[in-house]
């Protein structure tokens, strides 16, 4: 038996998804004020400011208007959202070098927060799919898949939609579908139930 993969509508995934506005707001309003507390207090000049306010527009703007083509467009969200974790980096070091260790401290986690999502967001562009191996079950999930063996597995219910796996000790877990399931791939997990879980 060859392992299958099955592309699925993860929650926490589709939650990621669904935040991407809010998440370019917040980063477009945090580069908007380190731009004017910098010019004003600091006065790093027109240059610098400018290219700040640039940047945080072009941010705003897309997170208002293009929120459908960022969720339909991922790649295109994570290389804004890598954009803004490499601003946020370098904001860091502008505080560190002006030995502002307050404002260090709050880009640090601004920016670890920021690249933590950008790896939640590069994982989830080819990590959304429900696989059988030999060994059990891999579920996505975030920060790192995990396996449910065939040990603690009880059941496997399929429907042309979605899939339900019923876990020893836990309640019922459904999956659904991106796409209605192929006969071949029904056979398929029959296959894998018959021989790890009928024996």
């Amino acid at each position: 038996m060859n392992s299958l993969s099955l592309p699925i509508i993860h929650p926490a995934f589709e939650n990621l998804k669904k935040n991407t506005l809010l998440l370019h707001l917040f980063a477009a309003i945090i580069i908007f004020a380190n731009a004017i507390h910098e010019y004003k207090v600091h006065d790093t000049g027109p240059v610098y400011f400018w290219g700040q306010v640039i940047i945080g527009a072009d941010i705003f703007l897309l997170a208002i208007f293009g929120k459908g083509f960022l969720t339909d467009t991922p790649r295109y969200n994570l290389a804004f959202r890598f954009i803004e974790t490499l601003l946020f980096f370098s904001f860091t070091w502008m505080y560190i070098l002006q030995y502002h260790y307050i404002m260090s401290v709050v880009m640090v986690g601004i920016t670890t927060g920021y690249a933590y999502l950008f790896y939640c967001e590069k994982r989830s562009l080819k990590q959304e799919h429900l696989s059988f191996h030999h060994i059990g079950v891999e579920i996505p999930d975030l920060p790192s898949n995990h396996i449910l063996s065939w040990y603690h597995i009880n059941a496997i219910k399929t429907e042309c939609d979605n899939i339900t796996i019923n876990v020893s000790g836990e309640k019922n877990i459904r999956f659904w579908l991106r796409k209605n399931l192929h006969i071949e791939e029904l056979e398929q997990i029959h296959e894998f139930y018959r021989h790890y879980l009928k024996s």
